[in-house]
């Protein structure tokens, strides 16, 4: 059971972040590949002064990106946890 919550949320964690990318390239705001250019992306949609994301794109990307750390979050909360016996 905890594999498959783990790539549930994984499998999120990858939606969000491809969501967010295409919502972002068709401002023509692109990031490098992986986890830095996902970083630089949510960089930019936290920099209130970043001219070229127009406000209301800035509010939905706040939306993505904070669903996206919770995700992370609870990725990394389930990282910790013991094994069940069953997958050991």
């Amino acid at each position: 059971m905890q594999h498959r919550t783990r790539d549930l949320l994984m499998r999120q964690r990858t939606q969000l972040i491809n969501a967010s990318r295409a919502h972002l390239a068709e401002l023509g705001i692109v990031g490098a590949q992986g986890n830095k250019g996902i970083a630089e992306l949510l960089a930019v949609v936290a920099d209130e002064r970043d001219a070229p994301l127009p406000i209301d794109a800035r509010a939905s990307m706040i939306v993505l990106a904070t669903q996206l750390e919770a995700l992370q979050a609870a990725i990394g909360s389930r990282a910790g946890r013991p094994r069940c016996s069953r997958d050991r």
